[in-house]
């Protein structure tokens, strides 16, 4: 029974960012849409930025926000989301809702740090126990799920420029199909100048709204963040299985 709930949570997790193996028209048409958002704007330092944004993230004491994901994985187009739980210090709470056997799965960071997950369906009556680094936590992209919080993505963006890549913000903000409003856009660029990730940021909560990740400059996986909520009194029971 843990063999089966293990498989279907790597099943899960590896459908959140994958290798590309060919074209969907999905991301094809997001990428040509994108590009001609940005078309034409003018970028500087996007350091000065990003570090208001951790600042004021580091000063929410907790909050909310769903995730609705594409990846591209081998032949297949895999679609996802998710509803994320954070609370001071490092609680995390990670719910799927998908409409297949995923469906249910949840994986909890506890406030002594340890870490549970338990499958969707039945299978959310057997929890088990993961370490930090486990596999299962980590995905195809190296990032590990139980660090996809905000100020974690913030942090990552900063050290960008210490890889030899390049982090600049448009200095134009632009609005687009997948949220309400104007946001800032950010790229970052290998040495070479190709684009390696591309996000959108709500400057009013200064989080993001998407999250574009390229591969041999080919778009593979886009993420919109929605229903951010800041401040809610989660509780600590939320994070406990």
């Amino acid at each position: 029974m843990i063999g089966i709930c293990i498989a279907v949570l790597v099943v899960f997790f590896q459908c959140f960012c994958a290798a590309q193996a060919k074209n969907f028209p999905e991301l094809q048409e997001e990428e040509e849409y994108t590009k001609q958002l940005l078309s034409g704007k003018t970028w500087q330092k996007a350091e000065p930025f990003l570090e208001t944004m951790h600042a004021r993230i580091a000063n929410v004491n907790d909050y909310v926000f769903e995730t609705n994901q594409k990846c591209a994985k081998d032949d297949k187009l895999k679609i996802g989301s998710a509803k994320f739980y954070f609370k001071k210090e490092q609680q995390i709470r990670i719910e799927v809702k998908s409409n297949g056997v995923n469906n249910g799965a949840v994986v909890v960071r506890k406030e002594d740090g340890h870490i549970k997950a338990c499958g969707g369906g039945m299978l959310k009556f057997v929890a088990m126990n993961l370490d930090p680094d486990s596999r299962m936590l980590q995905l195809p992209s190296g990032r590990n799920v139980i660090h996809s919080d905000f100020t974690s993505l913030i942090n990552d963006l900063l050290i960008q420029p210490k890889k030899g890549n390049q982090v600049k913000i448009a200095t134009e903000s632009v609005a687009g199909k997948h949220w309400s409003g104007l946001a800032k856009a950010i790229e970052v660029k290998d040495g070479g100048g190709i684009v390696i990730e591309r996000v959108f940021v709500n400057p009013g909560t200064s989080t993001p709204v998407e999250w574009h990740l390229y591969r041999d400059g080919e778009l593979f996986s886009m993420t919109v963040f929605d229903s951010f909520q800041a401040n809610q009194g989660l509780q600590d029971s939320l994070f406990e299985m």
